[in-house]
């Protein structure tokens, strides 16, 4: 796929490709992003996509009276690039230079609905902003890790803002700001590595000084201290931003990325590890000489799962009109960096501002580059070089094998979810927009998605998939790979066989126990299992039993029920014809209750792969969930007169 156009004609060429620290994208999940941008009259705007990035809505105002107003040098900051966050806002800052006075402003997007608000007027003490460019003023803006938003604003060289927010940016307070006398000064705010988890970081660009150092806000004290000079500009160019750093969580140290020359044969694209102030370690370049010639602007991302460094930038050719987007990943804190990697196809062009999008976490796996086209006022990306970080692990195979008829209506597929890295916790809550399905047919060389999977929460990590016709037009095995996104991604694979309607139902399944449809009373067994794994002999009154029958999206109540010890924790219960009145896989439950010798209490539980069943664990030392698969259809015993129901009597714990 060559370079497409995230947004044509809606971008101001002269704010969006100079003005503004952070952007994005902001992803959320492997589906939906953000990106922002100063719109063609000025107006601080967003854009959405739910495909991963293959393509990309039209624009929204972040601020819902943000007709009134414009947006110089704008910056974001998610909640969750902040270590520890789990929130769901994008917080803006931006200088208004239509209101009278000019305004510093604050509005923040819920990714949660995408809910706006109108913009609240920080300060409005009567200077002028200098323009919109990186040369006349900057904002920027970041979360600490207490919770505390800080925005710092240069609107005007000699005036310098520093607010702070404790309530989520309901109400501001004026702090003690970190800039100096003369050029107006560049600063990338960041969360603090100190103790005090309300103290905030700044990458502090001093253009009159030519060097870049990192300033430490006390905010026990209201006060800044200043480190040594980290890195020093040969010849900084006043117009567009040439250094990008972001938050390491792992050690909270900050990672900066930042050119000695701009737009010369001579520049190195420096790597610095900060520690903090005072302490900071010189990494391998990304770029040296004579490699280096002609490159320009740059940003950093840091993937918080394991730590991998993303640098983006663009090089020609000749910058200014006839120059490509880069890329280089570091798997070693920057020791190291792999081969660099050309991300966009298209022919080289006078491509300006690149976004990387600062940080990632558990809740996706993509890493995207978004990028200016100044000859065509487009913002670009290349999905086709996009990447997608494994974040699945090993799939969880499910238990069993499920059948579904062939081209009838549509039928119903139940799926567990369960954590990526300790299978004995489920995955509850998973909303349907977090979940991707694929299916691999009988016959084919890949996956690839339903026609309209739907999904449907039953309990405790217990889910409900329904598909359609032309998902189960192939006879034969079929595989649905159900993936969830979120705080912790992850997979479950579950074995299907699609067979026509008139086959007979579970006869070759040998994995689940089989019932005949309605008619006499029958048994079928379960396993109960203490918390520290061994059987639980000795439950002579029943717990709760009950069903999740073929189609349904709830338990329902047994209707016999009769209980009873066959042996080591094997327990027989007894079905009726109206447990037994509909026809497909069944699932059987037995859920302790208090008076029963277990108590179920609020907790994780746990699934094991043992075969025919799955077992569960609250938070109590003895409680544990079980669920037996039964498929309710032809019962061989029956139509043999012979002996050949496989049943599960115990299964050793792992």
């Amino acid at each position: 796929m060559a370079d497409v156009a995230v947004l044509s004609s809606d971008v101001s060429n002269a704010l969006h490709q100079v003005a503004g620290l952070r952007k994005g994208p902001v992803f959320i999940s492997d589906l939906v992003g953000y990106y922002f941008y100063n719109h063609s009259v000025g107006r601080f705007r967003y854009t959405k996509t739910t495909d991963g990035g293959a393509t990309w809505a039209t624009g929204v105002d972040v601020a819902t009276d943000a007709a009134n107003s414009d947006a110089a040098a704008p910056c974001i900051w998610y909640d969750k690039w902040t270590k520890g966050d789990t929130g769901t806002l994008i917080h803006c800052a931006f200088l208004d230079p239509t209101t009278t006075p000019d305004s510093l402003v604050y509005v923040r997007l819920d990714t949660n609905g995408d809910v706006r608000e109108a913009k609240a007027v920080i300060d409005n003490a009567g200077w002028v902003a200098g323009g919109s460019h990186a040369d006349t003023n900057y904002v920027s803006i970041t979360k600490a890790r207490s919770g505390r938003l800080m925005i710092v604003a240069n609107p005007v060289a000699g005036t310098g803002l520093a607010y702070t927010s404790d309530d989520g940016g309901d109400t501001w307070t004026s702090r003690a700001d970190p800039f100096e006398a003369g050029d107006i000064d560049i600063i990338e705010l960041h969360p603090g590595g100190e103790a005090d988890q309300d103290d905030i970081w700044a990458i502090y660009n001093d253009r009159s000084a030519l060097e870049i150092t990192l300033k430490a806000y006390d905010a026990s004290g209201d006060s800044w201290s200043e480190g040594a000079a980290i890195h020093t500009n040969t010849n900084q160019q006043t117009f567009y931003l040439n250094h990008s750093s972001t938050t390491r969580w792992s050690d909270n140290h900050i990672i900066l990325v930042s050119h000695t020359h701009y737009d010369n044969a001579s520049d190195t694209l420096n790597v610095y590890d900060i520690t903090d102030k005072d302490d900071f370690t010189a990494k391998t370049s990304v770029l040296e000489n004579p490699n280096s010639s002609e490159a320009v602007r740059v940003d950093i991302m840091i993937d918080q799962v394991d730590d991998s460094l993303y640098v983006c930038w663009v090089q020609g050719g000749v910058w200014g009109a006839t120059v490509d987007v880069f890329y280089k990943k570091s798997s070693d804190g920057g020791d190291s960096w792999d081969a660099a990697v050309q991300y966009s196809e298209d022919a080289a062009d006078d491509h300006r501002l690149v976004n990387i999008g600062h940080s990632i976490g558990d809740y996706t796996s993509i890493m995207q580059i978004i990028w200016f086209n100044d000859d065509t006022d487009d913002i670009m990306t290349n999905v086709n070089n996009q990447l997608s970080v494994d974040r699945i692990g090993r799939p969880f195979l499910q238990p069993g094998v499920q059948w579904l008829d062939q081209d009838t209506t549509d039928q119903y597929v139940q799926v567990y979810m369960v954590d990526r890295d300790d299978r004995t916790l489920a995955k509850t809550g998973i909303a349907a927009s977090n979940v991707t399905f694929n299916l691999f047919k009988n016959g084919a060389s890949a996956y690839a998605p339903p026609t309209g999977a739907t999904w449907t929460e039953i309990s405790r990590g217990l889910y409900r998939v329904t598909l359609g016709p032309t998902d189960l037009d192939t006879p034969g095995e079929t595989l649905l790979s159900v993936v969830s996104f979120g705080d912790n991604t992850a997979e479950t694979v579950v074995t299907l066989q699609v067979a026509p309607a008139a086959h007979t139902p579970f006869s070759d399944t040998g994995e689940l126990q089989q019932v005949a449809y309605a008619g006499a009373d029958e048994g079928v067994f379960i396993e109960l299992l203490a918390a520290d794994g061994t059987p639980y002999t000795g439950l002579s009154v029943a717990p709760t039993l009950q069903l999740l029958k073929n189609g349904a999206s709830t338990w329902a109540a047994i209707n016999d029920g009769a209980w009873v010890e066959a042996g080591f924790g094997v327990y027989k219960v007894t079905l009726d014809e109206t447990d037994k009145n509909t026809l497909g896989p069944m699932v059987l439950r037995a859920a302790p209750v208090a008076g029963s010798g277990l108590l179920l209490e609020t907790g994780d539980f746990i699934l094991q792969e043992t075969g025919e069943k799955l077992l569960q664990e609250a938070s109590s030392a003895l409680t544990r969930e079980a669920h037996a698969w039964v498929a309710v259809g032809v019962n061989r015993e029956e139509e043999r007169a012979e002996y050949v129901r496989v049943r599960t009597m115990h299964t050793e714990l792992i």
